[in-house]
């Protein structure tokens, strides 16, 4: 999509269209749309948390090992000086493996109840 919006803008001007034309790849929703509900507001992007003086980290589906160098960085010296590190990932990756508690999620269907 990104490559056609050009063509995109075009064609809507042709007709008088005021709507804006935009495009964003699947995991870019996912690096806009985290920070308001990760960080309770909306954040710039370089934006890193207080790593340095955290005592526990909580990291849900993410591997900044793989997504930001910054981040596993900081969270490798904030472990180094003896923050704790809890993961929830279906994969023990990354700093997943020197995580004092690692949750692994199995994704898959809901198992049934079964009631008595």
């Amino acid at each position: 999509m990104s490559d056609s919006v050009d063509w995109l803008m075009r064609l809507k001007r042709a007709f008088g269209c005021p709507n804006l034309v935009a495009s964003m790849e699947l995991c870019g929703w996912g690096r806009f749309r985290h920070r308001p509900y990760t960080y309770g507001e909306p954040v710039p992007g370089v934006y890193l948390p207080d790593l340095d003086r955290a005592g526990c980290i909580l990291y849900w589906g993410y591997n900044p090992s793989v997504a930001r160098l910054a981040h596993a960085t900081a969270t490798t010296a904030a472990l180094r000086r003896g923050a704790r590190l809890i993961v929830v990932d279906p994969r023990r990756a990354g700093l997943a493996s020197k995580a004092d508690h690692w949750l692994r999620v199995r994704p898959g269907p809901t198992p049934r109840l079964r009631w008595p």
